[in-house]
């Protein structure tokens, strides 16, 4: 009982007349594209020696664009999702025209009009025959008799089962037909898929040296700025710590140029620290982390900093790093 409600279960399904209806309009529209493109195509050639074509030129592939477009929208009647793939444009009329006559992408949608009729006819052929030898099947039993009820027992009991293997052949011409339209003029998945794998791989990269970079200016500037102060510090208290007793005058002299070693060693140690995440912007927020920066300035600088509540960590990241940026390229120069 289970099977048989399976396989009647095609009856109920609304994809059935969509996938009728999708089919029999393909038809129609593939052969009028089909003579519009023809059309379009060689009055562009035909014009092309009096310059006139070079814009019917890119009104035809527009006009192609537009067709593919919309056959990418009707697959949505038999379920398929089909994302057209839309030809990149640049601005100027020169640049389009090259575009357009270049583009591999706009003859693959050209020769795709030129072959979508030709599929539909096929898949609407294969629906159309399915019903018709269902119907012709309920029609049998032109004998007369007994011979002619057995006849038609046997024909309507084919045509119950073959109006459900009809609606499922029609189902699969409509799909069919949505999948050779995603194929030729359909985003391209795996395509994709690759370009994103090299974009990440590139961004990757990219990610990798900005953070070597990062770590040599931080060993450069801990080499000739901290590793330095430190040195001199360690110099002027060992030199402070001999005099201390027979010359505290000197002593006290250098152990004051030891404190602006240190002072100057916590100011080169902060340098360094720009460009790393600060703590003030997890504990007090964004305001905080730029008035932080801000108060840094040499210069008189004013903050105005206006924040949404649903502001993500890492914009606000983002943002110090600018800040912190601009302001370091402004007393730099």
């Amino acid at each position: 009982m289970t099977s048989l409600r399976r396989w009647f279960a095609p009856l109920t399904d609304r994809t059935v007349p969509m996938a009728l209806w999708y089919l029999f309009s393909g038809l129609l529209l593939g052969w009028i594209r089909f003579a519009a493109v023809v059309a379009m195509l060689a009055t562009s050639l035909l014009l092309v020696v009096v310059l006139v074509g070079l814009p019917l030129f890119v009104l035809t592939f527009a006009a192609v664009s537009a067709f593919s477009s919309f056959e990418c929208g009707r697959a949505a009647l038999v379920d398929v999702d089909v994302s057209f793939r839309r030809p990149e444009t640049r601005g100027g009329f020169w640049s389009r025209f090259v575009d357009t006559i270049g583009d591999p992408l706009r003859w693959r949608q050209v020769v795709f009009l030129l072959l979508a009729p030709i599929v539909a006819t096929a898949a609407f052929v294969l629906a159309a025959g399915s019903w018709l030898l269902a119907i012709s099947f309920a029609s049998l039993g032109e004998s007369t008799g007994v011979l002619a009820v057995v006849e038609t027992t046997l024909g309507l009991v084919a045509a119950a089962f073959a109006v459900p293997l009809a609606a499922r052949v029609t189902i699969a011409a409509g799909r069919g037909t949505a999948r050779f339209t995603a194929a030729m003029v359909g985003v391209d998945e795996a395509a994709d898929a690759r370009a994103r794998v090299e974009e990440l791989t590139t961004s990757r990269a990219e990610i990798l040296e900005a953070v070597a970079g990062e770590r040599r200016r931080i060993e450069r500037n801990l080499h000739d700025g901290v590793q330095q102060r430190l040195v001199a510090l360690g110099i002027d208290l060992a030199m402070a710590e001999r005099k201390l007793r027979d010359d505290p005058d000197a002593a006290a002299e250098l152990l004051s140029s030891a404190r602006g070693q240190t002072s100057g060693a916590i100011a080169e140690l902060r340098s360094i620290g720009r460009g790393m995440h600060p703590a003030v912007l997890g504990d007090r927020g964004l305001d905080a982390a730029l008035s932080s920066v801000i108060a840094s300035a040499a210069i008189p600088v004013e903050l105005d900093c206006r924040v949404d509540d649903d502001l993500s960590a890492a914009d606000a990241e983002t943002a110090w790093f600018v800040v912190n940026e601009a302001m370091a390229n402004v007393m730099k120069h």
